[in-house]
């Protein structure tokens, strides 16, 4: 299989959780995610099936846009609600126009330390692994950036409850944004709920449930008359949830290739293009559709497009 699904997570499942699900379900071995969500988060998940595996780091980088809550007046060893207390604070003075003011601060650069709870690894160990066992490791900082950051609600009290809409970088932690916000209060503070509502072009209300796919692999196998999902079921078997592979790379131009071009590509070679601007660009034969990534070169005065991935028959 070939392509990509937009599937919800639910809350108490894990990232990896998902994906194994989706192998399961779909018989594909390789399957793979644009960015992961806590446990306890929900919401969209990009999932790349075969081939669409090459082309994650697009979808990885894209902005991400998020509805989270925050609670003040509380820190935690997790930066969220799940996680052991660590202080408690009285933070009943705290005002909205005090939030705002902080909030402002945000936008924009900004360097964030990964929580000790991630899946980050530091000298070949993951980090949650390590905090697991009582260490704590020096982190760098992460260069992020916060497009846009919202206070959609605030509720006062002892501990107020903060409602946010954020668009952030791909890579952005959004429960250490909210231990930060929170430091800069200095009341703390830790996320209590967080739903992703979209990545890049797609949204949420475009996605799929895990129950959904499952019917759909039940329908596919009873029509194919197979009792388990595997190499007999195929991209066509999960329409209207499967998505074509070049989606995942959305945010590059695209260029199309004449077919004496194309077989150049194919073979990874050089070929010359129109193309303006540096950088990457999804490469499509004129007949055949997408067939790869190319990256722009300029050598002597002259503009071509370098492979960069090369793909097989990737369309449905």
């Amino acid at each position: 299989m070939n392509g990509y699904l937009k599937l919800i997570k639910p809350p108490g499942m894990t990232s990896h959780d998902l994906v194994s699900a989706v192998r399961h379900i779909t018989g594909e071995r390789r399957v793979g995610h644009a960015g992961t969500l806590d446990p306890a988060a929900a919401g969209l998940m990009i999932l790349a099936l075969g081939q669409g595996t090459r082309l994650m780091e697009y979808a990885v980088a894209e902005r991400k846009s998020y509805r989270v809550e925050m609670v003040l007046g509380v820190e935690t060893d997790t930066q969220d609600t799940t996680g052991s207390i660590l202080s408690r604070y009285d933070a009943a003075d705290v005002k909205l126009a005090d939030l705002l003011n902080v909030v402002r601060r945000f936008k924009g650069e900004y360097k964030q330390i990964p929580p000790m709870m991630s899946a980050i690894k530091i000298g070949g160990k993951r980090l949650y692994k390590l905090a697991r066992q009582g260490y704590v490791v020096e982190r760098a900082f992460r260069q992020v950036h916060i497009y846009d950051l919202e206070v959609v609600d605030f509720i006062s009290g002892e501990a107020p409850i903060v409602m946010m809409d954020v668009i952030c970088s791909g890579g952005t932690y959004i429960r250490t944004l909210c231990y930060d916000i929170g430091a800069s209060l200095g009341c703390g503070a830790a996320m209590s709920f967080l739903v992703r509502r979209s990545s890049g072009k797609h949204r949420i209300d475009e996605a799929c449930t895990l129950h959904d796919l499952f019917e759909k692999s039940i329908e596919a196998q009873r029509l194919k008359g197979i009792e388990s999902p595997g190499p007999m079921l195929t991209d066509e078997d999960f329409m209207p949830f499967m998505h074509k592979i070049d989606g995942l790379a959305s945010s590059l131009p695209a260029v199309s290739l004449d077919k004496v071009q194309a077989e150049r590509f194919k073979h990874g070679r050089i070929v010359p293009a129109r193309v303006t601007a540096s950088g990457d660009y999804r490469v499509y034969e004129e007949e055949k559709g997408f067939i790869g990534i190319a990256e722009m070169r300029l050598a002597k005065g002259i503009i071509s497009l370098k492979p960069k991935k090369v793909l097989d028959d990737v369309s449905f």
